[in-house]
């Protein structure tokens, strides 16, 4: 293992620790924004106002190759690097961010939001999910999912499969 790779693991679990900090809206809520820019001592002063807050949230720049060792990702993304990976419609920053927000549930399990999410109800109760976009009015039925909220345990096979 890499000194890079296991940097990356170590923060991302010394921050899940619950011991590591108190936060005064969820004594168990924690928020990782897996950022390179916001990673730095400039983007620590964007996340200082929360900070002061007691709320408990860091940046940490994402290892792809740690997020996608050992998954159907590490091929495409191996491939990738060399430049040999042809976007197609789906742009490649789409992709890319779509993988991150899958490896990040499949290696650490948590609930990820995109950040224009209003969330209004308590997720408790809610396991293993993934959001819904479309309803079919005639069924009412749901048409369409949505990565855009996801709650999913560490590991769990169905991330494997969208991966």
């Amino acid at each position: 293992m890499t000194a890079k790779v296991k940097q990356f693991e170590d923060r991302v679990m010394e921050f899940f620790n619950p011991n590591s900090s108190d936060s005064s809206s969820h004594p168990s809520g924690c928020l990782i924004v897996a950022s390179n820019s916001l990673d730095s001592r400039s983007g620590m002063q964007i996340l200082r106002p929360f900070l002061e807050k007691g709320l408990k949230v860091t940046a940490i720049f994402p290892d792809l190759n740690y997020l996608f060792k050992n998954t159907p990702a590490q091929a495409w993304y191996n491939q990738l690097i060399l430049g040999n990976v042809n976007p197609r419609e789906v742009p490649l920053g789409q992709n890319l961010s779509n993988l991150l927000r899958l490896g990040l549930l499949y290696r650490f399990g948590g609930i990820y939001l995109d950040t224009n999410i209003i969330v209004l109800k308590s997720f408790r109760g809610l396991k293993n999910s993934i959001g819904a976009q479309t309803i079919d009015l005639d069924t009412e039925k749901w048409s369409r999912l949505n990565n855009a909220v996801m709650i999913f345990d560490e590991g769990h096979p169905l991330l494997y499969k969208f991966i």
